[in-house]
């Protein structure tokens, strides 16, 4: 092998090397777009305010209860869009507002509005919509459109949009929004 071909073949090897980087380097890169980048964290480690998905938030169901939660938080989110773009930005709110550590003065969702039957996404009330004895929940107190006393959540919008709870069932761990323990 003469001096030419020598020098050949170690930029033939230095290539090689850079050529596989290169595609090792895409490869690692589609494996973290595909896979996201690393174990998620605990539920401890965020914020209690940001535990459902329907704003792009952490969602980490531990249980069928808690999954049953964010479901029904998701489902209500899309109602409560799809409503303010066919009312020109209003949301589907009665007169009754709560507050919690998550929500100062919330707005009742009404879920009336919200139904198949009146225009909007839901076949029926959530199961876990609560049937308050003074009236002021998601079904103004009638029983009829799905609420139950059963039930533990009064569900809540902001004036953003972003969906809240306020848990009243007797089950409840907190008033806080996210779910408390307990379901529907």
């Amino acid at each position: 092998m003469n001096e030419e071909q020598k020098h050949k073949s170690k930029f033939r090897i230095i290539g090689n090397i850079i050529s596989f980087a290169i595609i090792f380097g895409i490869f690692a890169f589609l494996v973290y777009i595909l896979a996201g980048p690393g174990p998620e964290k605990s539920p401890r480690d965020y914020n209690s305010c940001d535990c459902h998905s329907s704003s792009g938030r952490y969602v980490h169901a531990n249980s069928p209860r808690d999954a049953a939660y964010s479901v029904t938080a998701d489902e209500l989110q899309n109602a409560v869009f799809a409503y303010a773009s066919d009312h020109n930005g209003s949301f589907p709110i009665l007169n009754s507002t709560y507050t919690n550590i998550c929500c100062q003065n919330c707005s009742v969702i009404n879920i009336s509005a919200v139904l198949v039957v009146n225009g909007g996404l839901l076949r029926m009330a959530p199961d876990s919509c609560h049937l308050s004895a003074i009236g002021n929940d998601n079904c103004c107190g009638n029983a009829s459109l799905g609420c139950s006393n059963y039930s533990s959540y009064i569900w809540l919008v902001n004036n953003n949009g972003s969906i809240f709870s306020y848990c009243a069932g007797s089950g409840c761990v907190t008033n806080n929004t996210c779910y408390q323990g307990v379901y529907p």
